[in-house]
């Protein structure tokens, strides 16, 4: 009998507890659709913790974080979530290197011959210069027709009162007038005047997406050389960027005559990356013979000859190089000057 009783009282003292629950959960959700958000919470941290207090039940506050955050063990505190970064959108106009691992730095070396030409090698093979001015040009020049390309057409310059442009980005410009395919205009004029038959691409392969440059001209190339056999010469022009850690940029300078002049620099690639490149050595053979050219009539004009790694689309014919009038921190009469006796080296290496 006393054990039935207890059982009974037992239950009830149960029903109690749950009865007693129901009703605080009643006066919370009174509380939160009358009360300030504030006051409900003062209230959830105080005066019903002490009634729970009462009937001898666990608890333990949870904060809206914590609710928020399941994976985080309750009554331990929440630490707080790292600021996001807001998504940069992207830009078409602008390169964004792809990330890589870090490799190591290029090797370079440095060449001198008795003719003055200086070489940058980017390689680590020998490169006996004498070898290479001796080897006769790779192509015949009596029927013979020089590409102008410009992979980066819409390079540009420093601008001047008397030179200036609506630029696409920071040296860079749509307007033809103004960037590096005016530079190439000189070095068309300057070679049909001496006999050389010239094709001028002036196609923007950079622009409005600067990504895959490269690989748009590649495509432009090859449909010239398709139409056209006697392509054998491909000169790829470009104005360079010499910018110091702080930002500053720089420009070449040629001392040649009353004129202002920026330098030139010419640009072999080679298979040493592991591409197909079969012509490296005749395309090399051209570049020295235009470097010692240089060094011969404008000895200041040339800037080190540079042996790269890589093959830049000169694979395709055996007289392709990479011309990179000025830098940045130039101007464009600069450029256009630099050019000029650029045109007239390789005149005279063609045989014109």
């Amino acid at each position: 009998m006393y054990y039935k009783k207890s059982q009974k009282a037992a239950r009830i003292g149960v029903l109690i507890v749950i009865f007693e629950l129901i009703l605080i959960a009643a006066i919370v959700a009174v509380l939160v659709l009358t009360f300030s958000e504030e006051r409900a919470n003062a209230i959830m941290q105080s005066e019903i913790p002490a009634m729970l207090m009462k009937l001898g039940t666990p608890f333990t506050i949870v904060s809206r974080e914590q609710r928020a955050q399941p994976d985080v063990p309750m009554g331990k505190p929440v630490p707080p979530e790292p600021e996001k970064t807001p998504e940069k959108e992207e830009n078409p106009l602008v390169y964004t290197p792809p990330e890589r691992a870090e490799t190591p730095p290029e090797p370079v070396k440095i060449g001198y011959s008795d003719e003055g030409i200086t070489l940058m090698n980017r390689t680590d093979w020998e490169i006996d210069i004498g070898k290479y001015l001796d080897m006769p040009l790779p192509f015949d020049t009596e029927n013979l027709t020089v590409l102008i390309i410009h992979t980066h057409a819409t390079e540009a310059f420093t601008m001047t009162e008397s030179d200036t442009y609506e630029p696409s980005e920071p040296y860079r410009t749509i307007d033809e007038t103004h960037s590096v395919i005016r530079v190439g205009d000189e070095l068309e004029r300057i070679l049909s005047e001496r006999g050389v038959r010239v094709i001028h691409d002036k196609g923007l392969y950079d622009y409005p997406n600067y990504n895959n440059s490269y690989t748009r001209a590649l495509e432009s190339i090859k449909a010239h050389l398709a139409d056209d056999d006697t392509i054998k010469v491909v000169i790829d022009l470009h104005r360079d960027a010499l910018e110091g850690e702080n930002g500053r940029v720089y420009k070449t300078v040629a001392d040649i005559g009353e004129t202002p002049s920026a330098q030139i620099e010419i640009i072999s690639g080679t298979n040493y990356s592991g591409l197909n490149h079969p012509n490296w050595e005749g395309n090399l053979s051209f570049a020295m013979k235009l470097q010692a050219e240089m060094v011969a009539s404008y000895p200041t004009l040339a800037r080190p000859l540079q042996i790269s790694q890589y093959r830049y689309n000169q694979h395709l014919t055996p007289g392709s190089l990479i011309v990179e009038v000025g830098c940045s921190g130039n101007t464009l009469s600069e450029a256009v000057t630099a050019v000029g006796y650029f045109a007239d080296c390789m005149a005279s290496v063609l045989g014109k």
